[in-house]
């Protein structure tokens, strides 16, 4: 399916499918979606918190005044979902 040129980042609907299994899911957890947005591949997710059902990576580190935010991604049911980790500076540190 072709990209809409107005708006090529827009959820694309061949994955809205998957796209509102997977929030309706996130919601029965008590999970919120704060973003939704297409990366090219795949529809995207941004929750505040990590789903149970998830095994993701982090794939991204800021830095901040107590440690690091971590950003962390994992692939479900044809959808990225993505969320925030942060690890304080002792844990930075050690590990």
């Amino acid at each position: 399916m072709k990209v809409n040129p107005i708006q090529p980042h827009a959820v694309r609907p061949d994955g809205l499918r998957s796209t509102a299994a997977v929030i309706e899911r996130l919601e029965r957890e008590g999970i919120r979606v704060l973003s939704v947005f297409d990366n090219g591949r795949r529809p995207v997710l941004i929750v505040n918190s990590k789903p149970s059902f998830a095994d993701g990576v982090r794939y991204r580190r800021h830095p901040v005044a107590d440690g690091h935010d971590y950003v962390c991604a994992a692939p479900y049911e044809d959808v990225q979902v993505e969320w925030v980790e942060h690890a304080a500076r002792a844990e930075v540190a050690n590990g």
